[in-house]
């Protein structure tokens, strides 16, 4: 009788869900079909867009019912006409973002998506509920998001081994796509029924009563919170070093720190209940030295995020990381001096905040692009490359490669993640009719490089692959296929080739001994130690240079596959020197500054 009751509990839950929340189930389903149709016709990604938009109707519309139940919508009709001014929403968005694909709709559709999931957060608490209500409601929400992923997971696992035996145990060959079908039922139907059976139908309370998860403080104030401080510690001794050594910021040290930051915050979100309890005071405190610790923090990311910009110009995750400064700014600011403080504030500031830079002219795309623009005409009118019409016209003067490396970056940026629009302004119809691949999608990679190049030359510009944003060139060479090694003074071959895996130093063995073979990738060098005694050093750094000074074009174009030569190394160190290197493949990146950063090479030692 347990077992029956417990398919009755599970019938009853599945249709209360079905009956609140048709329009959400509909969408997961439909988004299910739409998935299986192209697997089983073997779509490209770029035909996913619309399984996408199907998706993203599913918080969408959870999102309309919590609004609606707010309000105590009881009337079908009003019901019905929100529901399919929704979808219209998501339609005019998907045809907006089809007729124009590009890098940046990538970007776009997870602000999009950011959106919506943060209306599911606040929606039901904009016009009532306390403080309590809302944390609850979004605790209920994080867990069964949690578990609901967990019982999906067991799901795909059980039904996937079911399958995998039945194919081993009969014979039965079951093709591939069948698992990949599996996944998205799991995920679209089992996991988005199974959350929604456990969305609180009691959304206000009107107490200030928090019911808070022993598990979750533990996992919080005993794991979370110190991982938080340590990583707080670890900036601020960086900060030390950079008062010390006067060296400015590296580029990624504004993501690091707001990566801290932002999860501190969603830290003491979680612990927001226990710091009234007087056990716990210490909460309130470090909440408070929390705020004034971010303060520096924020300063760094935007020391470091200025150099980049002032050299490179702004890009959309400059723009963004600049954005997520500002509003940790702004939180830090409200938090250490609003006397009446809502935690309601940051999901919906973060919403307002997201809808500001993902629409107009004042967007992170609108403002990037202008920003690249900007840095075009400024090269351009440097090397008399515009017309009076301000129009892009090849030059008659000698361009230096590193501008040649810095416009090749720029058009590429533009291309990949505006396409052709963001380039009209310096170009006649005509022109780019003739020199562009328009009916291939901008996006591609391939096309995206054909593109670049093609206006290069038309500007009688080389085109280099890379980025100036990096300030890298990317290089991969190989030796002549055609190439005759003499191998007579040698008697001993043993092949080396580094793994992606392999640390600075590996262990090798030549002749029956050990060796340690220590990769010294900034120097693009390598050297073979017995023990304590270097026995054998080979650098390429030399050689390399040599590669790129003699080979610019090919470079440029990403045709240098073939261009080692030469390429035996003579040991430079030991007395004996019966060790040479023969380099078969070598790649890495060059800077604008001279360096080379090797990551990889094959080749083979030779013992006389």
């Amino acid at each position: 009788m347990l077992q029956f009751k417990s398919i009755s509990y599970i019938y009853e839950n599945a249709k209360d869900a079905l009956i609140r929340f048709p329009f959400v189930l509909l969408s997961a389903l439909i988004a299910f079909i739409d998935i299986v149709y192209n697997i089983e016709n073997n779509k490209n990604s770029d035909d996913y867009l619309s399984f996408y938009f199907f998706a993203l109707g599913i918080p969408l519309f959870l999102a309309l019912r919590l609004f609606l139940e707010s309000f105590e919508v009881r009337s079908k009709l009003k019901c019905l006409i929100l529901y399919l001014l929704g979808t219209l929403a998501l339609y005019l968005f998907y045809l907006q973002y089809k007729s124009n694909f590009t890098n940046s709709t990538f970007l776009k559709l997870l602000l999009l998506a950011l959106e919506i999931h943060l209306l599911v957060a606040f929606i039901a608490f904009l016009r009532k509920g306390t403080s309590a209500d809302f944390w609850n409601f979004n605790k209920a929400i994080f867990i069964r998001i949690l578990l609901s992923s967990l019982y999906a997971a067991v799901f795909f696992i059980g039904i996937s081994g079911a399958l995998g035996a039945i194919s081993v145990l009969f014979s039965v060959k079951i093709n591939s796509k069948l698992y990949q079908e599996l996944w998205f039922f799991s995920v679209l139907i089992v996991q988005t029924w199974y959350f929604l059976s456990g969305v609180p139908k009691e959304l206000y309370s009107n107490t200030s009563i928090y019911n808070v998860p022993k598990g979750l403080k533990i996992f919080v104030q005993y794991l979370l919170i110190p991982l938080v401080s340590l990583y707080m510690v670890i900036m601020y001794c960086y900060m030390f070093k950079i008062g010390l050594t006067w060296d400015w910021p590296k580029g990624y040290i504004g993501w690091l720190v707001s990566v801290i930051s932002v999860l501190g915050v969603f830290n003491l979100l979680l612990v927001e209940p226990e710091k009234e309890k007087i056990e716990n005071k210490w909460i309130s405190v470090y909440a408070k030295y929390f705020y004034i610790l971010l303060l520096p923090l924020i300063g760094l990311l935007f020391v470091a995020l200025y150099k980049r910009t002032a050299e490179y110009g702004i890009t959309e995750p400059r723009f963004f990381l600049m954005t997520i400064g500002l509003f940790l700014l702004m939180l830090s600011s409200y938090f250490l001096f609003s006397k009446r403080k809502n935690i309601k504030i940051i999901p919906i500031s973060i919403f307002i905040i997201s809808v500001l830079i993902s629409y107009g002219p004042w967007s992170a795309f609108s403002i990037s692009l202008r920003s690249q623009k900007n840095r075009v005409i400024e090269i351009a009118q440097a090397n008399n490359m515009l017309d009076d019409q301000g129009k892009l016209i090849a030059t008659k003067n000698k361009v230096a490669q590193e501008t040649e490396q810095e416009l090749s970056s720029i058009f590429d940026y533009i291309i990949r993640n505006h396409g052709f629009d963001g380039l009209t302004s310096f170009l006649d119809t005509d022109i780019v009719s003739k020199i562009f691949y328009i009916d291939t999608v901008s996006y591609n990679y391939r096309v995206r490089y054909l593109n670049a190049k093609s206006l290069m030359s038309h500007l009688g510009l080389n085109y280099f692959q890379g980025s100036y944003l990096n300030n890298q060139q990317w290089f991969s060479f190989v030796a002549k296929r055609s190439q005759v090694y003499d191998l007579r003074n040698y008697r001993l071959l043993v092949n080396y080739q580094t793994k992606y895996d392999d640390e600075d130093r590996v262990k090798i063995a030549i002749d029956g001994q050990a060796y340690t073979l220590k990769i010294k990738k900034q120097e693009s060098a390598i050297e073979l130690w017995d023990g304590s005694e270097m026995v054998a050093q080979f650098t390429f750094k030399d050689y390399l240079l040599k590669i790129r000074e003699n080979n610019p074009k090919k470079l440029a174009e990403n045709a240098s596959n073939e261009l080692l030569d030469n390429n035996k190394f003579t040991n430079e160190v030991g007395k004996t020197k019966k060790i040479d290197f023969y380099l078969e493949s070598i790649h890495g990146n060059y800077t604008n500054n001279n360096e080379v950063n090797m990551s990889g090479l094959s080749g083979f030692f030779l013992v006389r």
